[in-house]
């Protein structure tokens, strides 16, 4: 996957989303066939799309829940830069009301990020579990504190 570090050039959300899902395991699709799931996923109503750096987030709240989500990231910055992004990224939800928060990985390269996440939000007020997934990937459920995360 090309990397391109967003202090140097923030590229738009289209574009960080079309070359994650080029760079990524497929699993028989075609980029095409993801991309436009993609794109159904973020008009659904309760979605929710930010992006920080070259990284973007898709979010969906519950049903009955407005301060639940479960989440992606697609992501071409720098492994630095993805910490951060997602930092930021966790005080945008603590500002939105999210209190409980979800995503999974299937490449277990990206383990070590969601243990630097987990380390810097339980310096805090939060709660993390990065649990092994069925599928071979990793979970990891975040119930968001009061404190900001720096």
């Amino acid at each position: 996957m090309r990397v391109v570090n967003s202090n140097k050039e923030e590229l738009p959300p289209a574009s960080i989303i079309a070359m994650h899902v080029d760079g990524t395991d497929k699993r028989g699709r075609s980029t095409h066939e993801i991309l436009m799931m993609i794109a159904k996923e973020g008009t659904l109503e309760n979605a929710d799309m930010v992006q920080f750096g070259n990284t973007v987030f898709l979010g969906h709240t519950g049903t009955t829940s407005t301060t639940k989500m479960i989440g992606r990231a697609f992501n071409v910055d720098t492994a630095k830069n993805f910490v951060a992004n997602g930092l930021e990224y966790i005080r945008y939800l603590q500002d939105k009301g999210i209190t409980h928060y979800a995503t999974q990985i299937s490449d277990d390269k990206l383990l070590g990020i969601f243990k630097i996440v987990k380390k810097k939000l339980e310096a805090r007020d939060s709660e993390v579990r990065i649990l092994p997934t069925k599928s071979g990937g990793h979970a990891m459920f975040v119930n968001l504190g009061r404190e900001f995360v720096r």
